[in-house]
């Protein structure tokens, strides 16, 4: 999962691993990509805007790219705004904070197995 918000990050963090999931997590862009690097994601949680020089799409297209992961966004602002931006990207969910934690974890489950 990619968020600036560090409560965020960590309180989905827990519920995912409470949930039976294998969370890795970064708060900007580098170190998202680096991590990737080291554990490929079936499916990247991203954040839209992460207070840096790159946004989560950025991070999408480029982890998507080299390792075909999935992508669920969310974010607080104009979903519209963020498909217009993420256009290139196969997007399997846009989802508005607050998420619901069930609404992540149905979205998530929604995602088939990488074979």
């Amino acid at each position: 999962m990619v968020e600036d918000e560090r409560t965020t990050r960590e309180g989905v963090q827990l519920f995912l691993e409470h949930s039976g999931f294998d969370v890795r997590t970064a708060g900007d862009a580098t170190r998202a990509i680096s991590e990737a690097r080291q554990w490929p994601p079936d499916v990247l949680v991203c954040d839209w805007r992460l207070g840096g020089l790159r946004d989560g799409v950025d991070v999408a297209r480029e982890i998507q790219a080299a390792y075909g992961s999935a992508v669920i966004f969310i974010t607080s602002h104009p979903l519209d705004a963020l498909k217009r931006n993420a256009n290139d990207v196969s997007v399997r969910h846009f989802l508005s904070k607050p998420v619901p934690p069930t609404v992540l974890l149905e979205a998530l489950k929604s995602v088939p197995p990488r074979v």
